[in-house]
């Protein structure tokens, strides 16, 4: 990170310097943009005793043009929140420090968020004419009719579909796809050294 080309210049503190160093360092050059995964897996037991696993992934990539990835999901939701607390709207009660896990919190600033996020189903300006953009699951199924496309194409999403959930992934793309159509599957392979399990696992898909 630091080196004769790259000094830490002084500054008010530590923190500031090593801020600035990260902004010189880790911009994005044209056309870079960043992404951002994470899944969680939570163990419920239920009132009669059942105990069930249920699981959240996220994927979100940053745009080149606009905000990036970190900033849609981390700045976008605290500042939502903020306006929120400022204008009155999270309650008397909501003071001080307030985790968002409380229905009158995350529910609206989900929606202020879908909100957002639909601008990036909207037509654009130089989309070539032939594109559509839709919002799909292809393990829950896709929005459309059997025999559709000729091409299905489907890319870097090992680290999205659970192991389990690839069958109904896969019968869904087969599903939407011509007879004498394609389907294109395309996978990183993760070069981490030393493997843990979980990678192992992935790489071996």
């Amino acid at each position: 990170m630091t080196s004769a080309r790259h000094p830490v210049l002084p500054a008010a503190s530590t923190l500031d310097a090593f801020c600035a160093l990260l902004q010189a360092r880790l911009a994005y050059l044209p056309g870079e943009r960043d992404m951002v995964v994470m899944h969680h897996e939570f163990g419920v037991e239920l009132a009669n005793g059942a105990v069930e696993r249920q699981t959240s992934t996220l994927v979100a990539y940053g745009d080149p043009d606009g905000y990036s990835a970190m900033a849609r999901t981390v700045a976008l939701p605290a500042a939502i929140a903020t306006e929120m607390l400022l204008s009155g709207a999270l309650g008397p009660n909501r003071r001080g420090i307030v985790t968002p896990v409380h229905k009158d919190i995350y529910d609206p600033v989900l929606a202020r968020l879908e909100d957002i996020d639909d601008r990036y189903l909207t037509r654009q300006p130089d989309d070539p004419p032939n594109l559509v953009r839709v919002r799909g699951d292809v393990v829950q199924g896709l929005p459309f009719s059997d025999a559709t496309f000729d091409l299905v194409r489907q890319s870097a999403m090992v680290v999205t579909i659970q192991r389990r959930d690839w069958p109904a992934a896969v019968r869904e793309m087969r599903r939407v796809v011509r007879p004498g159509g394609y389907v294109e599957m395309l996978e990183p392979y993760w070069p981490f050294v030393p493997k843990g399990p979980a990678v192992m696992e992935m790489n071996a898909l």
